[in-house]
């Protein structure tokens, strides 16, 4: 394996870094809209107000409780409706929004206990023709809902089938099911009702989607079912991105909305307007987790719009700028010296310092010397390499208050993803250990050396030997220590469920080339024939020093196609931010800035 490996050289290539002209960098491109008003019934409003100037037709839930407005979705759409919300009372802001869309027809879901008579009188005094559709209760609702579809458009033969004792997994579906015809059709978990089985019989219902698991919707309940098919996952938001990439082919991702899982009002009414577009709606909770941020962020580059559904309150301004992951593996890879946090970028100037994007604000956080750099919310993770064999685990706020050691353990390699720190224990012969942000929980993971530290959702993966070994993957709880390959690889970094690496795959394993392949060990492809180093995939590019060729700087697609020389440096340390690429020239010891198209160049120390 002939590129340069040992653990000295990027020790000492640390030490000299000096960053001091930051990168232009995105969190994401998509121009963002929030559609929020005072409350619920505001934001319903606000939701309408985008998606309609006037509307014959419109959809009434209730804002207090879910169960009679799930099914409302493929409704609205078979309607071109919104879906407006009400209270205990027809007031004033509501009246002014039926005024706007001079609406003529009003679809009341469910009955007068959760939309009131009163309120369906003062409709009709407004000479409006109001539709109430509902039943004994909510599973009777969902089918009288059904059945007005199927009476009166050209519904398909599919229905969906999801638990009326919580909101989520309904919601999750909605946009889908309406875009698709499906009628939403809500069951308890153990018994399929004797009106929903004739429903299915008497539509000539060939096949059900199960949104959710066994303990929300049974086994017994899907037997009854025709052709069934279950989408869940373990908990409400991984049942979401479940649902989404099941219809993935079904949806639009230009533009996406994304809305609370934790309340109903704000993706009820967002699913009216996703539907119009075939768009999907993103539940989150207050802080993205890292399957929830891997979704995202493999979203992100053909997402041109994003809707936020909303106040504050309800999906936070932040949550697509706070980093869940405190570094993108490619730079954790390459000794972290480069980490970006919404506007700002955190690095190595000699000291931790941050700046702006534009180049403004710069600030010295510490005199430390860091690497491995981690930025998640409002606290910076480093080491603080004292020498190269003290090398600390520290963390300070982004405002440079605060610095607390959070270790004594010795370490060389360190990756944070949200509550927790995956790292390298020196202390102890190189082992896989965590602990949690604040330096508690400390935890042996694994008995295994482990170097080239990768972290995607709850799997850590890691070689077992310094700089060449083989690949091994765990999960975050210690369980299902798989090895992934007998071969020797080198520059490992994961990336969007594929696994990016030099290895020695070929028949005489001497020759060393580019390869990649699946997070479960399978699809082994080779991109090239280059011997890889300093591997950093970011976004469809693969960024890398050829070792036969002197070092120089390439870059490729993540396909193997569009290989091009970037420049003729011998390139190590490669970290990416935005569109800029930051790196060590080995043999003149100075660090370079450089745009990823090969422009732009700058010395920098």
């Amino acid at each position: 394996m002939k590129s340069k490996r040992f653990l000295s050289c990027l020790l000492s290539a640390l030490f000299a870094l000096s960053i001091v002209s930051m990168p232009s960098v995105e969190a994401f491109a998509a121009t963002t809209q929030r559609l929020q008003g005072q409350d619920r019934y505001g934001t319903a409003i606000a939701i309408s107000n985008a998606g309609w100037q006037t509307s014959d037709n419109v959809v009434l839930a209730t804002g207090e409780d879910f169960p009679d407005a799930l099914s409302a979705a493929p409704l609205a759409k078979q309607l071109n409706a919104p879906i407006l919300l009400a209270g205990k009372t027809l007031d004033s802001i509501l009246e002014t929004e039926l005024n706007r869309l001079q609406a003529k027809n009003v679809f009341i879901v469910g009955g007068e206990g959760v939309v009131s008579k009163d309120i369906q009188n003062k409709l009709e005094e407004k000479k409006l023709t109001v539709t109430r559709l509902s039943g004994n209760d909510r599973y009777e609702t969902s089918l009288k809902i059904a059945d007005y579809i199927a009476d009166n458009f050209n519904a398909g033969n599919e229905i969906v089938v999801a638990t009326g004792e919580g909101f989520p997994d309904a919601l999750s579906i909605a946009p889908i099911a309406a875009n698709k015809g499906m009628p939403i059709v809500l069951s308890s978990k153990d018994v399929l009702s004797d009106d929903a089985k004739s429903y299915i019989k008497d539509n000539k219902v060939a096949k059900a989607f199960v949104i959710g698991g066994t303990g929300v919707v049974s086994d017994k309940v899907m037997q009854q079912l025709p052709l069934p098919e279950r989408v869940a996952g373990i908990d409400r938001f991984a049942t979401n991105i479940a649902v989404l990439n099941r219809f993935a082919a079904d949806l639009s991702f230009n533009k996406a909305y994304i809305a609370t899982g934790n309340d109903f009002p704000d993706a009820l009414a967002g699913s009216a307007l996703a539907s119009k577009t075939a768009s999907p709606i993103i539940l989150v909770d207050k802080a993205l987790t890292a399957f929830m941020s891997d979704y995202i962020n493999s979203k992100l580059p053909i997402i041109e719009e994003i809707g936020i559904l909303g106040g504050e309150g309800a999906v936070s301004s932040s949550i697509l700028t706070d980093n869940v992951y405190g570094n993108t593996n490619g730079n954790i890879a390459n000794f972290g010296l480069v980490a970006a946090q919404g506007d700002w970028i955190y690095y190595n100037n000699g000291t931790l310092t941050k700046s702006k994007a534009d180049g403004t604000g710069k600030v010295q956080l510490s005199s430390d010397i860091p690497g491995f750099i981690n930025v998640v919310g409002d606290w910076v993770y480093y080491l603080n390499v004292i020498s190269d064999t003290d090398m600390k685990i520290y963390k300070i706020k982004t405002d440079g208050t605060n610095r607390l050691k959070l270790s004594d353990d010795l370490t060389a390699n360190m990756a944070v993803v949200g509550d927790w720190i995956y790292y390298m224990n020196g202390s102890d012969s190189g082992k896989l250990y965590k602990m949690r942000t604040d330096g508690t929980s400390k935890t042996k993971i694994s008995d295994d050396f482990a170097f080239n530290i990768n972290v995607e959702g709850d799997q850590i993966y890691y070689i077992d030997k310094p700089m060449i070994g083989q690949l091994y993957k765990i999960n975050a709880d210690s369980t299902g220590r798989t090895k992934l390959s007998n071969a020797p690889m080198a520059f490992v970094n994961v990336s969007d469920g594929w696994i990016y690496f030099e290895g020695a795959f070929d028949a005489d394993g001497q020759e060393c080339h580019l390869y990649k392949m699946k997070t479960d060990g399978s699809g082994l492809v080779k991109l090239s024939d280059d011997d890889a180093g300093y591997i950093n995939v970011s976004g469809d590019w693969i960024y890398y020093a050829i070792g036969s060729d002197s070092g120089k700087l390439y870059k490729m697609k993540t396909d193997g196609t569009g290989r091009v020389k970037i420049n003729d440096d011998e390139a190590m340390l490669i970290n990416t931010s935005g569109d800029w690429l930051y790196y060590a020239i080995g043999s003149q010891k100075n660090i370079v800035k450089i745009k990823t198209d090969g422009t732009g160049k700058q010395i920098l120390n």
